[in-house]
């Protein structure tokens, strides 16, 4: 973790751990997981890298083609932390664990529900 962090303060000396997992609570995690509940792939792909991307991406366009309609919503996201640390190809990665509320309801294309509990 303390490289990870290390390499992250090179790049960006005003890096703050405690700053940037509010920042995780309060825009980012809400941000991805809303694109991805919602199946609102141009938005997901804003806010990931290319693989991380395809891998969320791939479920959504696969019920999409089924003709599946997303009708979920956020209720709360909890316990945010920083998991670990990791170098990878693109550079440092920060690996964060939360707990997440939602509501999934996913409809067909006559509207009746396929999955969920609206």
């Amino acid at each position: 973790m303390s490289e990870v962090l290390t390499e992250i303060l090179k790049a960006d000396p005003s890096f703050d751990k405690d700053t940037f997992l509010k920042q995780c609570e309060g825009d980012i995690i809400p941000n991805v997981l809303e694109a991805m509940i919602r199946g609102e792939l141009e938005l997901l792909k804003d806010w990931c890298y290319e693989a991380t991307y395809s891998q969320l991406a791939h479920p959504i366009q696969q019920a999409k083609a089924m003709g599946l309609h997303f009708h979920s919503k956020i209720l709360d996201i909890d316990n945010i932390d920083l998991a670990m640390g990791k170098m990878m190809d693109q550079g440092p990665v920060l690996i964060i664990t939360f707990q997440a509320q939602l509501v999934m309801v996913i409809r067909n294309t006559k509207g009746e529900l396929v999955e969920g509990d609206p």
